[in-house]
């Protein structure tokens, strides 16, 4: 595990190893470390962590589930089971919190068994609370999806492509495209319906 230590609160915070992966780790400042570790610095984390944060909300803001229930910050989407994204429970806010996260689990759990749907948690490196991945494995839970976020700029993507497509950018539903998108995804009428809808809504 990692220990993030926060002098001016006098606490520590410690991160599972599925979110050590996602530090970022580069060469000592001090000279004679160079070359013999890896090391991370707290300024360089809570940016990282402000990105991350970041990417999965605007995210989450697109992928719209059609039923959206709020509990404190976490988000518990219901989308008639299609996507698993948006039929699973965000639990990326920020603040303090006056529910219990046992009590907001519970609600989470209510809310998908009403709706005759596995409960899903979607986990990134910045859920609150952090430890809660450990939580749901003492409750049964296990990981079935993971998932490997990648960003970079428009610039960067092209240089390294060095593709001579071009490409099209609308703000309108474009019917073609969602053909070659559903034809892509093997996807049923019912799904097509349903993701349309997802699509619609950005």
């Amino acid at each position: 595990c990692f220990v993030e230590y926060n002098e001016s609160k006098n606490v520590c915070r410690v991160f599972p190893p599925y979110q050590i992966c996602e530090l970022p780790f580069g060469e000592p400042r001090l000279a004679h470390l160079k070359g013999t570790k890896k090391v991370v610095y707290l300024e360089d984390m809570i940016e990282h962590q402000k990105q991350i944060r970041l990417v999965e909300e605007l995210a989450a803001n697109a992928w719209c589930a059609h039923t959206t229930q709020g509990v404190e910050g976490w988000r518990l989407r219901w989308n008639d089971v299609i996507t698993g994204r948006a039929n699973s429970g965000w639990a990326g806010n920020i603040g303090e919190c006056t529910i219990a996260v046992e009590d907001r689990i519970q609600i989470a759990e209510e809310f998908y068994r009403r709706r005759n749907t596995a409960v899903r948690f979607h986990i990134t490196p910045t859920t609150q609370p952090a430890h809660l991945d450990s939580i749901l494995e003492s409750r049964q839970y296990a990981v079935i999806t993971p998932t490997n976020v990648e960003i970079a700029s428009v610039a960067e993507v092209l240089a390294r492509s060095k593709s001579n497509h071009a490409v099209n950018v609308s703000e309108k539903f474009n019917e073609e495209w969602y053909g070659v998108y559903l034809a892509a995804e093997q996807a049923n009428e019912f799904s097509a319906n349903v993701r349309r809808g997802i699509l619609q809504r950005m």
